[in-house]
């Protein structure tokens, strides 16, 4: 097997919409498709941060639990100043900046997204 990248990965939402919206505008995320999908009024949404080639597909959510690990893990050199203009825009940091027990060279922290997804920001 000879296997280059991963294409996409799904990312459950109750509402493409305003999840499109969360990460556009919040983390600078390219909408990369936007088509109309099946019959039940969804599409089928890419999103990808520059320069990526793995998207995440915005895909319906079953059920309104919220998760309580990590949905995406995001590799940002700017931990902290992100998560500090993410928090002034109103998202909820639930795990504020710290370094990682695991590495101290590591930063992280945990937001949640639009649909109540748990993201991770770490510094690499």
């Amino acid at each position: 097997m000879s296997v280059s990248h991963i294409k996409f990965t799904n990312l459950p939402v109750a509402d493409q919409q305003r999840a499109m919206g969360f990460y556009a505008d919040m983390l600078g995320f390219s909408v990369v498709q936007n088509s109309p999908y099946g019959d039940d009024g969804w599409n089928w949404v890419e999103l990808a941060p520059d320069g990526a080639q793995t998207t995440i597909v915005l895909t319906k959510r079953e059920g309104d639990a919220e998760m309580d690990r990590p949905a995406l893990v995001l590799i940002d050199n700017e931990v902290a100043a992100t998560a500090e203009r993410l928090q002034q825009a109103g998202v909820e940091i639930v795990q504020p900046v710290q370094s990682a027990p695991w590495d101290p060279d590591v930063v992280w922290c945990w937001l949640r997204d639009s649909e109540g997804n748990l993201v991770m920001l770490e510094n690499r």
